[in-house]
């Protein structure tokens, strides 16, 4: 009996709950309409936002593009319009487009993460599937998810990434990316020191898997450990040839070498 009572809550909790989001999915829509039909500069720019956002969900993105183009250019400092106006250019197949806004919302806001994802998305529709890569890269690290080995108190320890579950142009990269997370484990060699230390190098692997552009992204303050970096790198070369499926000439693969110091606690 108690748990047919129980059984009885949950559904009317659940009925409650869909009753009060269609009432608020109707207000919005109302509002949608109001505005419509009204001059937008008679409006808080708020409600516009609203309104284009509930166009872009429901999937009337030619509206959501005026209106979010009515809001940047009244307020061109505000991350989340040209998020948006970029999202629905997307749905649009405006790629080039849409990558311009999302470049612009990251001029504004460099740590948000979540536009490096939505930028990759739209690079890789876009045919450009190296920087669609990268973006993505980017984002996993910016998620502290990174594309990282680590060095701890002069034991080596692999941190096995996220980053491998990651697919582009539908080619699984996750074995490709374990096996060179782990030639360049055994090639990493950094130097003895007393503080932590990161390394963050950028390089371009070919079709083939030959090294073709290596670039020190940030430096740890050591040259020693800098040096041992990019040196892992180096020895690492010839990497395997890039998956088969996967359409790009190139790829570019940003690198984090982590070096934690733990010190004893007395």
């Amino acid at each position: 009996m108690e748990e047919k009572n129980n059984n009885l809550k949950i559904i009317a909790v659940s009925i409650l709950a869909i009753v009060i989001l269609c009432v608020i999915f109707v207000l919005l829509v109302f509002v949608k309409i109001f505005v419509d039909h009204t001059d937008k500069k008679n409006f808080n720019t708020d409600i516009v936002f609203v309104k284009g956002v509930i166009e872009y969900f429901v999937g009337d993105s030619n509206t959501a593009v005026d209106d979010f183009t009515f809001l940047i250019e009244r307020n061109r400092h505000k991350v989340s319009s040209y998020e948006y106006r970029g999202k629905s250019e997307v749905k649009l197949g405006l790629y080039e487009r849409a990558i311009d806004d999302f470049d612009s919302a990251l001029l504004l806001r460099p740590t948000y993460a979540y536009i490096y994802k939505i930028r990759s998305y739209a690079k890789k529709a876009n045919g450009d599937g190296s920087g669609a890569f990268l973006d993505y890269q980017i984002y996993l690290i910016k998620k502290r998810v990174k594309v990282n080995i680590s060095h701890n108190s002069g034991i080596s320890n692999f941190e096995q990434s996220k980053f491998n579950r990651y697919k582009i142009n539908n080619v699984d990269f996750s074995l490709y990316m374990k096996d060179l997370q782990s030639k360049i484990k055994l090639n990493w060699h950094p130097p003895k020191a007393d503080r932590s230390k990161r390394v963050v190098v950028l390089f371009k692997i070919d079709r083939l898997g030959n090294l073709k552009h290596i670039k020190l992204l940030k430096s740890s303050g050591s040259k020693s450990a800098d040096n041992a970096a990019v040196s892992a790198v180096f020895k690492s070369n010839p990497f395997k040839h890039l998956p088969l499926g996967y359409v790009g000439n190139d790829i570019d693969i940003q690198f984090v070498f982590d070096y934690n110091v733990w010190k004893k606690v007395n």
